[in-house]
């Protein structure tokens, strides 16, 4: 008997357009209703899964663009390079120098983190402590200093990604943010010109000219100051 033979380049060749699948779309892709098919092809292409959606979505790890925490989000679809939603909480609590909250765990991963905690501190695999009226979460091997820290910096609020992203963009004139657009779309790929609008708030042509500017080097930089250009500055002279 013939083992059937399912046509995995066709898997691979959808994930390098779409970026990311879900199962039902990679049955119709492979013409199977078999899970265990699906995995064995997958691991072929060697894969992720979301930590998001309850592990629904698949990318390819050669396609994922994580970020210096180890997290790539594609639109609403968050993937970790460690994995699971558990494995990610306890990687980012040993990256911390103070510990998180819950609050500022769930504005880094992008989902709700409550339940894993719960679970993680259940199994001794982090640590809860309570510090004035809010609980702050640690690291067990790293706690002694994470906690010591914290209580020095106390509860201010910390400078978020999305914070710090609002006064750079500010800072950026007309064409600087065309352009930082379009390299974010081409960071993105598949899709981005449609994210980093929504990202960005601004709209998607804008998005899509910076980065043809940038794909056909089409950039005028003849109005941009080199170092040391500009007006002479004003010299105050004796009066005679």
């Amino acid at each position: 008997m013939k083992t059937a033979r399912y046509p995995v380049d066709q898997l691979e060749k959808q994930f390098e357009s779409q970026i990311v699948l879900d199962m039902i779309e990679m049955k119709t892709i492979l013409g199977t209703d078999v899970d265990m098919t699906i995995y064995r092809n997958l691991k072929r292409l060697r894969y992720v899964s979301s930590y998001s959606h309850a592990g629904k979505y698949y990318s390819l790890k050669r396609l994922a663009r994580y970020d210096l925490l180890g997290l790539w989000h594609y639109s609403d679809i968050h993937f970790s390079n460690s994995g699971t939603l558990k494995n990610t909480v306890i990687s980012l609590l040993e990256q911390s120098e103070e510990g998180y909250l819950a609050k500022e765990l769930q504005e880094i991963l992008q989902v709700t983190p409550h339940n894993v905690l719960l679970a993680l501190c259940r199994n001794n695999q982090i640590i809860r402590e309570q510090i004035g009226n809010n609980f702050v979460y640690f690291h067990p091997g790293k706690i002694a200093d994470q906690l010591k820290q914290r209580k020095r910096r106390g509860f201010q609020p910390i400078s978020t990604y999305a914070e710090c992203l609002g006064l750079f963009l500010k800072g950026l004139n007309e064409k600087q943010l065309r352009l930082y657009a379009g390299l974010e779309s081409i960071h993105t790929g598949y899709g981005g010109d449609k994210a980093v609008s929504e990202k960005l708030g601004i709209n998607e042509k804008t998005v899509a000219r910076g980065r043809e500017e940038l794909l056909t080097k089409d950039i005028d930089f003849s109005r941009i100051r080199n170092i040391g250009a500009g007006r002479p500055s004003l010299k105050k002279t004796k009066k005679s």
